[in-house]
C-alpha cells in the first residue's frame, strides 16, 4: 500500500510538470546557415546552470534562415550579433494572476532569435502597422541590432493541416510556446486561448500558442519571471485605437518600435495588411515549400523606389510566376 501511494503521488507530480522536456530542449538548435547581412551563423543553447531549478538560455540572435537586406529605405537598422543570456524557471508554476509584457524580448525562439510582444514603440499593433516592414520570414532588426519576431516566424516551421505544431520557443516565465495547431490537429483561434494566448492541453500541460490574431505570440505571462535583467517596463497593455506612428498609415510617420523603421519613400498611402495568409496551413511539406518560396506583393522590394528590402527582384519575378501558375491551375496555394 505504501509503495502504491508513493507511485501515485510520483505519477501525479510528473503529470503536473510544466517544465521543458528533454525532447523540447533538443529543438533549440540553430540550423547551419550563414546570414547574408552579417556573414555569421546563429548560435543557441538551453543548459542547466549551477541552480538546478533554473535553465540558462543563450544565443547570439543571428537567424538561421533567409532575411531581408538591412538596413534599407524603410528600416535604418542593421542586424548584429547579440549576447543573449536569460534565466528561466526549469519548472514554471502556473499562476491565475497574470503579469504584463515588457517592451523588447518576452521569450526566445528555438533558433535563438528573440520573440517580442505585439506592440510597436507607440503601442500600435505591430502585426498590422509593421507587417510590410517585416522580411519574408516575418522578422526585422531593432535599433540595438537584434533581429526579432512579433508574429509567427514563418521560416521556422511549416503549418501543415491537421498536424500538431512543434515547439517554437519558450517564454521568459518558463512555459513553452507552440505553433497554432494543437496536439489533436486542430488549428486554434483566439477563442480557444486565455488572455495570455495559452491553454492547458489534453495532457494537463500549459502552453502558449502563436495564432494569426492579436496578440499573436503572447498577451501576458501566467508564470514568474526570475531573471532580474529582463525588462519589467510594461509600456503597452493594449493597442492604441488610432495609430499615428506611421502618419496614420499615410507613410509620413516616425520610427517603428522594435525596429519598425522609417516610412516608405513612395507617396502612396501604406496599406493595412492581415496576418491571416501567413497562417494558412498546407496539405503537405511539398505544398508548404511552394508557399514558403512565394512572397506576396507587400514583402517585395519596390526597386528604384527603395522598398523594404524584404525580397530581391528575382524573388519578385518568381512570386509573379507562381501566382500566375496558381491561378491557371486553380490551386489553393496562395
Amino acid at each position: 500500500m505504501k509503495f502504491y501511494t508513493v507511485f501515485v503521488i510520483s505519477s501525479l507530480l510528473v503529470s503536473q510538470s510544466w517544465s521543458l522536456t528533454e525532447d523540447e530542449i533538443a529543438q533549440f538548435v540553430s540550423r547551419p546557415y550563414v546570414e547574408h547581412n552579417t556573414g555569421l551563423q546563429g548560435t543557441v543553447s538551453v543548459t542547466y546552470g549551477n541552480d538546478p531549478t533554473k535553465l540558462i538560455l543563450q544565443a547570439n540572435g543571428i537567424p538561421d534562415h533567409d532575411t531581408g537586406t538591412f538596413p534599407n529605405a524603410d528600416n535604418p537598422n542593421s542586424i548584429t550579433a547579440q549576447t543573449y543570456r536569460w534565466r528561466i524557471n526549469r519548472n514554471p508554476a502556473y499562476s491565475e494572476a497574470t503579469s504584463c509584457l515588457p517592451m523588447g524580448p518576452i521569450g526566445m525562439a528555438v533558433n535563438g532569435v528573440a520573440l517580442y510582444n505585439p506592440y510597436t514603440i507607440t503601442c500600435c499593433d505591430a502585426g498590422v502597422e509593421e507587417l510590410d516592414l517585416f522580411d519574408m520570414c516575418t522578422g526585422h532588426p531593432g535599433p540595438s541590432g537584434g533581429y526579432h519576431y512579433h508574429i509567427y516566424p514563418t521560416c521556422l516551421e511549416d503549418i501543415i493541416c491537421n498536424t500538431p505544431s512543434s515547439i517554437i520557443g519558450v517564454a521568459f516565465d518558463g512555459f513553452p510556446i507552440y505553433g497554432p495547431i494543437d496536439e489533436n490537429g486542430r488549428q486554434l483561434t483566439k477563442g480557444d486561448l486565455d488572455e495570455c494566448n495559452g491553454r492547458t492541453d489534453s495532457n494537463g500541460r500549459y502552453k502558449y500558442h502563436i495564432i494569426s490574431e492579436f496578440p499573436y505570440i503572447m498577451g501576458c505571462y501566467h508564470g514568474q519571471i526570475v531573471d532580474t535583467s529582463i525588462s519589467s517596463n510594461c509600456q503597452c497593455t493594449e493597442p492604441v485605437e488610432v495609430c499615428t506612428e506611421f502618419g496614420g498609415n499615410t507613410g509620413t510617420g516616425g520610427t517603428g518600435g522594435g525596429g519598425g523603421g522609417r516610412p516608405p519613400p513612395h507617396p502612396q498611402a501604406r496599406k493595412k495588411r492581415s496576418t491571416t495568409r501567413l497562417f494558412q496551413c498546407c496539405t503537405d511539406e511539398t505544398s508548404c515549400s511552394v508557399m514558403r518560396i512565394f512572397v506576396p506583393e507587400e514583402f517585395v522590394s519596390h526597386g528604384d523606389e527603395g522598398g523594404n528590402g524584404a525580397a530581391t527582384n528575382s524573388i519578385s519575378m518568381l512570386a509573379l510566376i507562381l501566382s500566375t501558375v496558381s491561378i491557371m491551375l486553380g490551386s489553393n496555394l496562395l
